[in-house]
């Protein structure tokens, strides 16, 4: 009706509270695309001496600069499970072309699953995830990782973060 200044602040303020607490039950889907452009003057990452140990290397592993571009899809899914735990999803595909270097292009194909269980002021994160490389078409690295994160709200905007992580490298 018209209640004096102070229930209506807390009135808001609950109201808040809710709206924020329910986003937290509600599935989260987030697509993106990124694409650029750009100059990589060591597109190769290799020496730029033409001569090694008396060896003259070949023009591929001689440092070689080129314009680049990239594009890259992806998506984030979150799916609360229950009311401190969410399933999250991630996964990527990403293309990278250097038009003067096309010895160095690549395609990169990534997923993660994890959880986080909120416990108060305490988040716990375990994911595991995979990741495939292709080298100018041909098969170049596997990835398969798995993380452990920790974190901590000390205070308002102060939070205490840490974690472990292992992962295998398997290149071709």
């Amino acid at each position: 009706q018209n209640p004096p200044p102070n229930v209506q602040q807390a009135i808001t303020s609950y109201l808040r509270a809710i709206d924020r607490l329910a986003g937290a039950y509600k599935s989260i889907h987030l697509p993106h695309f990124a694409a650029g452009f750009g100059w990589d003057g060591n597109a190769n990452a290799s020496t730029d001496v033409e001569q090694f140990l008396g060896f003259v290397l070949d023009g591929n592993n001689v440092s070689t600069d080129s314009p680049f571009y990239f594009a890259t899809l992806g998506d984030y899914y979150s799916k609360p499970l229950a009311v401190d735990l969410k399933l999250i999803l991630t996964g990527a595909v990403s293309q990278r072309n250097y038009p003067d270097a096309s010895f160095v292009d690549s395609t990169d194909v990534y997923a993660n699953a994890g959880l986080e269980w909120n416990l108060g002021d305490t988040k716990i994160m375990p994911t595991i995830g995979a990741a495939l490389n292709w080298l100018d078409g041909d098969d170049n690295l596997d990835r398969y990782t798995s993380d452990l994160a920790i974190s901590h709200s000390l205070i308002d905007d102060w939070k205490l973060v840490g974690g472990v992580s292992a992962a295998a490298y398997r290149f071709t």
